[in-house]
């Protein structure tokens, strides 16, 4: 079989794969759908959708469905979008687990944990607990830095690493938007567009983090019974700049 003839087929099997995909989307658009009681959180238009499709939860570095990433999101320009999650190199960061960074920089202020740390970190100025981002070009690396004397350099990624995560989670990728509306102790969601991208431009990345357009969500909790969690750190871009990181795609109104 020549190359031509598998590059192809290769061509064919993803268009399938993404046009499959678009129906199966579509078919649920044009009404609501409840998602589950008390849950509020941003997490909850996705896991709805992909509970929609049959599609298990993945947490995994790897695309969703036969190799095409799913995002939803509220119906917002403005709204930040998870790109990938990423945790520090230890090896090489001054502070040497999410848990230390929770004792460091986090507080307390739910009587269900006994410590949590939510925040987004940006290159553009420091936060409220102090921490901000500089990308070290001479290095290659990403670093969490803070004003507090004590820790002025928290963690670092190197940039090769952020760029392969967000190649491989996004060679293709379907971002859908929803409406949402209260309902009772619910929210209902009513899914409206798919915007889909293919493989974004990882070199663009360090120049976006430090411009302060993609920046990085703690989420670190650590439980009354002294378990730690850390369900990021999450690197986000808001929806209005993807053109900054992917080339232009298909916009589909479901």
């Amino acid at each position: 079989m020549d190359l031509d003839r598998v590059l192809a087929d290769f061509v064919r099997k993803a268009e399938s794969a993404a046009q499959e995909l678009l129906e199966m989307i579509r078919a649920l658009a044009g009404r609501w759908h409840q998602g589950r009681p008390g849950q509020k959180r941003d997490f909850e238009v996705g896991r709805l959708l992909e509970e929609l499709l049959g599609i298990p939860a993945n947490s995994s570095k790897s695309p969703d469905y036969k190799g095409i990433e799913i995002k939803a999101s509220r119906r917002n320009a403005g709204t930040r979008q998870t790109l990938f999650a990423k945790v520090p190199d230890w090896s090489i960061s001054p502070l040497k687990s999410s848990a230390q960074i929770l004792d460091a920089f986090g507080y307390q202020r739910a009587e269900k944990y006994a410590r949590q740390l939510r925040c987004t970190v940006s290159a553009k100025a420091p936060n409220t607990q102090g921490l901000f981002l500089v990308v070290e070009n001479a290095s290659g690396l990403l670093l969490e830095a803070s004003t507090v004397p004590t820790h002025p350099k928290v963690a670092y990624w190197p940039v090769e690493g952020l760029q392969a995560a967000l190649l491989a989670k996004h060679p293709e990728t379907f971002w859908v938007s929803a409406a949402c509306k209260k309902d009772g102790d619910r929210e209902a969601f009513k899914y409206e567009h798919v915007l889909h991208t293919l493989k974004p431009m990882a070199s663009a990345l360090p120049t976006l983090l430090e411009a302060g357009t993609i920046t990085v969500d703690h989420l670190i909790t650590r439980k009354l019974d002294g378990h730690v969690s850390e369900q990021g750190p999450l690197f986000k871009i808001p929806r209005k700049n993807f053109d900054l990181l992917f080339p232009p795609g298909e916009l589909y109104t479901l």
